[in-house]
């Protein structure tokens, strides 16, 4: 088991925070400030994953057309076999 003391220079501690300065106040914030953007940046994100979603079920239905295509174009080039059967090709 580990056992340690923290040992701390309190003159030395007290004299760095003699020096510390006060962090400027940029902007006032309050609650509803916080809400606002809260509330914007939510429905930003849902906006987004919608557009996404909606463009990855185009792709989607455009892979599904395209597949039915080819797969309609291919029985149009079936020729009949010499038994009077039809290739695929």
């Amino acid at each position: 088991m580990f056992h340690s003391e923290i040992q701390n220079d309190h003159k030395r501690i007290a004299a760095e925070e003699r020096d510390y300065r006060p962090i400027p106040v940029i902007a006032r914030v309050g609650p509803e400030l916080i809400e606002e953007n809260y509330l914007r940046i939510k429905t930003d994100i849902h906006k987004l994953l919608h557009e996404q979603l909606d463009l990855l079920a185009e792709e989607l239905q455009q892979s599904q057309d395209k597949s039915e295509a080819q797969g309609a174009a291919n029985k149009s080039i079936l020729k009949p076999g010499a038994t009077g059967q039809t290739l695929s090709l």
